[in-house]
């Protein structure tokens, strides 16, 4: 069987076993299987498949046609033009988080940019799951930080300047950092988010702690905090898609009798854990970001905006903590 006669097959596959993308879901398993990119499969249609191809390509066809997500066969979900392994102990990265992402990467540029001299900021990505958020902060950041250096600072003091000059020299931008700190309740979504981590080279640049939301970070303060929470409301987790509801961690998805508990939990405490000025960034499900704007506001959060995401769904909700 060539490349076109099998994807021809598992598209039809895919299509009775309903899936939305069929023809997209034949394409990525292919590619998978061959370890090649989907411009390979526009340009070999004759090519023969052997055996063993042909053999694990329908395998993997046949898992996806029962509800397994096509990321949980790849092993992977790009995001934010990152690469993120991915497994059931993580929820998926979905594209409307990046517009989470993209609000916050934004924010602490301008607070770098305005804020510079001495100034290390602090971000807490809370329930970070596969660390998307918290990785993909680290990764641009660094750049930004690492640009902003280049093009304002100057050099570090060498030895033997004179304490009063070197004293001023110690506050130009080049003193500019971050550190970011991701938390999760599960251990196992934090093994995965540490080999994220790894895997985007900015490890060093975050702190994972295994935490119910501020449980174990007592006495912890942040320029920003930041949360993709639960938001499914209990009595419609039966009504996701098997690829959601039976290969993802029901703890990533259930958010409480209205879908509301865990942005209650977090308003209500975050103004103990942000300094003045602080921002705080939540992502927000279907008709819920209005009802989360005045949650925050009833807890004395200024200059609250909400964010579309690209469908026109009120997707992000932001405040400013400002005692």
């Amino acid at each position: 069987m060539n490349i076109g006669m099998a994807l021809s097959k598992a598209e039809k596959i895919l299509r009775n076993a309903e899936s939305m993308t069929p023809a997209l879901d034949a394409g990525v398993i292919l590619c998978f299987v061959l370890g090649c990119g989907r411009a390979y499969l526009l340009s070999h249609h004759e090519r023969e498949l052997g055996s063993d191809e042909e053999r694990k390509f329908f395998e993997l066809v046949a898992k996806r046609a029962a509800g397994t997500p096509i990321q949980h066969i790849t092993g992977y979900k790009e995001f934010m033009s990152l690469d993120f392994r991915v497994n059931p102990h993580v929820l998926i990265p979905r594209p409307e988080t990046e517009i989470l992402t993209e609000a916050v990467l934004e924010y602490a540029k301008r607070r770098i940019s305005y804020c510079a001299s001495g100034k290390h900021m602090q971000i807490l990505d809370l329930g970070t799951g596969s660390g998307c958020i918290a990785i993909s902060l680290a990764h641009y950041l660094a750049r930004y930080v690492d640009n902003f250096r280049n093009n304002h600072g100057i050099a570090a003091p060498a030895p033997g300047i004179p304490m009063p000059v070197k004293a001023v020299l110690s506050q130009q931008p080049q003193d500019v950092a971050f550190s970011i700190t991701a938390s999760d309740i599960s251990a196992e979504a934090l093994e995965v988010a540490k080999q994220n981590a790894v895997a985007n080279d900015v490890a060093d640049k975050i702190t994972f702690v295994l935490s119910n939301l501020f449980e174990n970070l007592q006495n912890v303060v942040f320029d920003i905090i930041v949360s993709n929470p639960p938001y499914v409301p209990s009595r419609e987790i039966q009504n996701l898609q098997v690829e959601v509801k039976d290969h993802e961690p029901l703890v990533a998805l259930d958010g409480g009798e209205d879908g509301l508990y865990y942005y209650r939990k977090i308003i209500g405490k975050s103004p103990r854990h942000l300094n003045e000025n602080g921002l705080l960034a939540l992502e927000a499900g279907y008709n819920q970001a209005a009802v989360i704007a005045q949650m925050m506001e009833g807890q004395g959060f200024k200059g609250i905006e909400i964010i579309k995401d690209l469908a026109g769904i009120d997707r992000v909700v932001l405040g400013t903590w400002i005692p």
